[in-house]
């Protein structure tokens, strides 16, 4: 009995649809960051002392690119 249990919830599951990938804003293509906000969390782990700068010139850089959208 707890096998055709079972085997009813794995027919279930393989009749489900998958589900769809999430899309992410604040994560380009590659993992890269497109928002300030995960940029500077990132740079901060690194230790690095001019993150501000850094992370204002890279994200304009992947915007006008076209790597990030205009507004993420």
């Amino acid at each position: 009995m707890w096998k055709t249990g079972l085997l009813i919830v794995h027919l279930f599951a393989a009749g489900a649809p998958a589900p769809e990938p999430v899309a992410r804003v604040d994560v380009g293509p590659g993992g890269v960051s497109c928002t300030y906000q995960r940029c500077m969390t990132k740079c901060a782990k690194l230790s690095g002392p001019v993150c501000h700068s850094y992370c204002e010139s890279k994200l304009t850089e992947r915007r006008a690119v076209g790597i990030c959208p205009a507004r993420g």
